[in-house]
């Protein structure tokens, strides 16, 4: 799976990562914390809102988390769309942008099939939409 990796041509702002079932796993959440998280808190005291899934709060992740001065914060089951940070704006702004370059690829090309390097596609161009203002505005709905 390493070698499909190389070959979607993530970039250097994407981590790659994957699990068999497509679920993330303890192991993942940690190296999401190491090279996405660390890169910007250099050791430095920081938070990480997280819904309730397991993989979320195994003891691995949990220890990693204290060590690296990582304090989770368990967003409680259900309303992750209204305290996740992530459900609350950027994620519905990378699915709209998705949906929509795959609505007018089919437009063009009905018969046209979709793959992993179609959505990693999709995923950089509607990232690269995403700014400060988004990011910031992903935060008002929980006041703070």
């Amino acid at each position: 799976m390493i070698d499909k990796l190389k070959k979607l041509n993530l970039g250097k702002s994407i981590i790659g990562a994957y699990s068999k079932n497509g679920w993330i796993t303890s192991e993942l959440m940690i190296k999401f914390m190491s090279e996405s998280i660390l890169l910007y808190t250099k050791g430095n005291l920081c938070a990480l809102s997280l819904d309730d899934y397991h993989a979320h709060w195994t003891q691995e992740v949990m220890n990693f988390a204290e060590e690296k001065k990582i304090e989770l914060i368990r967003v409680p089951p259900g309303i992750t769309g209204d305290y996740q940070s992530l459900d609350v704006r950027i994620n519905g702004i990378l699915k709209m942008h998705q949906v929509k370059q795959q609505r007018m690829e089919r437009i063009a090309n009905p018969s046209r099939k979709f793959n992993l390097s179609d959505a990693v596609r999709y995923f950089k161009s509607g990232w690269a939409k995403i700014g400060k203002r988004e990011i910031a505005s992903s935060w008002k709905p929980m006041n703070f």
